[in-house]
């Protein structure tokens, strides 16, 4: 494959996106019988969407593994599309990814020619995509559909590693008391005389005043020589990320992906608020 041939894939991958959402969407998986098959024509019946159209994404997605069609105009599921079909959450967390994601994504090049030099919470690809003048938060407050799905999405996301750190920090040190927070939470409600913060992905969510913001709600919490831990993926130079998702994730919530030589800048401010406070 030539590099012409090789860009060209890259640039329509989105096509394999906009089956998978559409049929998650109309919770296609779960109308087909993980043990049988059924016709497009019933499915069209229940799912509402035209017939038309509903071969076409469907067709689409056996392209890559999504459904099988033993005899045409009939479906069955493969191992791939019966996963989806017996797993609830999982879609939930794809819906999140291919329904409300995906279109902030692809409103990145058009928002980084808008605002090339933005640091505001309402100059991101989230505000251009949804068409309101508020932010991330502020957007799930007012949507409750919208809402449901992204704490759904998150719950799955959590379940399969984002807090299992904190499992594994409660076994091997049983005399530690952990509390687990979401990362919309309020971060000055925390617990009087706490001894220790993890921030494990939570900075890259936020523009560089929001993140120091955050240090400066700490403080009240801490008792003297308490300290904050920080866990986040960098790009170390030219090199890839660790989690695409990752990197997808910090434009989408209006945060600024650095490199390691980078990061610090965003904590020194905080830590000389820390330093003030005896907290470090």
């Amino acid at each position: 494959m030539g590099p012409q041939k090789l860009l060209a894939y890259m640039a329509v991958i989105y096509y394999d996106v906009v089956p998978l959402g559409a049929l998650l969407e109309f919770n296609v998986p779960a109308l087909v019988p993980v043990e049988g098959t059924v016709s497009i024509l019933d499915l069209a019946s229940e799912s509402g969407v035209s017939e038309d159209e509903l071969t076409r994404f469907i067709r689409y997605a056996t392209a890559n593994f999504i459904f099988c069609e033993p005899s045409p105009g009939v479906i069955g599921h493969t191992a791939a599309s019966a996963a989806l079909a017996r797993d609830p959450s999982f879609c939930n967390f794809l819906r999140w990814l291919t329904l409300d994601l995906a279109a902030v994504q692809a409103s990145l090049p058009i928002t980084t020619r808008k605002w090339p030099q933005g640091e505001q919470m309402n100059e991101s690809a989230v505000i251009y995509a949804s068409g309101m003048n508020s932010n991330f938060w502020e957007r799930m407050n007012k949507d409750p559909w919208r809402q449901s799905r992204f704490h759904q999405a998150i719950a799955e996301f959590a379940s399969g590693g984002a807090a299992y750190f904190s499992r594994v920090l409660a076994l091997a040190c049983p005399d530690f008391t952990i509390t687990v927070q979401d990362h919309t939470v309020d971060f000055s409600a925390s617990a009087a005389g706490t001894g220790a913060y993890f921030l494990r992905h939570i900075l890259h969510d936020w523009p560089r005043a929001e993140a120091v913001s955050i240090f400066r709600s700490l403080l009240p919490a801490f008792k003297p020589g308490a300290r904050v831990l920080v866990s986040e993926h960098l790009m170390s130079g030219g090199e890839r990320g660790e989690s695409l998702l990752e990197d997808k994730k910090s434009y989408i919530f209006e945060a600024v992906w650095e490199a390691d030589s980078q990061f610090p800048n965003r904590l020194r401010e905080a830590i000389k608020i820390a330093y003030l406070h005896n907290v470090l």
